[in-house]
């Protein structure tokens, strides 16, 4: 019986391995395993992680050595392994797809809570200053800069004229921006003060 002839195992090896002989499996890592973890360390760029698979790789086909039908026991081991490799970097894609959703997840949630907390500073700031305007012109600017109500809306509510509307509108503005001078460029963001 030849165990290896032209730089392939024998039969007789392979048939003796088949039938769970413990040798004959070593003689097979031995031969193969060299050549297989260069092409995978080709593959991955890193001994390491090479190794592992081929190993894992030589793991399964001991353990499943009966179930399997293998006419070319190297061309078996080298896509078992390039289909291993395949699966590390979708593995490794998908984790990495996580961590980047995971990121952006918590990097938005921070953004989110520091603008809830900027905006309830501010709201809390201008309710402050609004009550040392005018109760007409603290009036016309909550419902022009709160509720969204147009001159013409705010003039028929009030029963003011739309000239009146814009100068309450405008002194309001003007006091607020002194009032709230530290809070401007958020009163800006928020489309509190033009």
């Amino acid at each position: 019986m030849l165990e290896f002839q032209d730089g392939r195992i024998g039969d007789g090896l392979l048939d003796a391995f088949v039938k769970g002989d413990i040798k004959a499996f070593e003689k097979i890592y031995l031969f193969y395993s060299p050549k297989i973890i260069g092409f995978a360390i080709k593959k991955l760029r890193s001994k390491e992680i090479a190794e592992e698979i081929v190993q894992d790789v030589f793991i399964k086909l001991w353990t499943k050595r009966d179930l399997l039908q293998i006419n070319n026991l190297e061309k078996y081991l080298y896509t078992t392994v390039k289909n291993a490799i395949l699966d590390y970097y979708g593995a490794l894609k998908v984790e990495n797809k996580y961590l980047q959703f995971k990121k952006n997840t918590v990097s938005s949630n921070i953004n989110f809570t520091e603008q809830a907390v900027i905006h309830h500073e501010l709201t809390k700031a201008l309710e402050e200053s609004m009550l040392q305007l005018p109760e007409k012109s603290r009036k016309v600017f909550k419902m022009s800069r709160i509720e969204n109500r147009s001159v013409k809306e705010i003039a028929v509510k009030m029963k003011l004229s739309e000239k009146s509307v814009e100068y309450h509108l405008t002194k309001s503005i003007k006091i607020l921006r002194v009032l709230l001078k530290d809070y401007v460029l958020l009163a800006l963001l928020f489309n509190l003060l033009p």
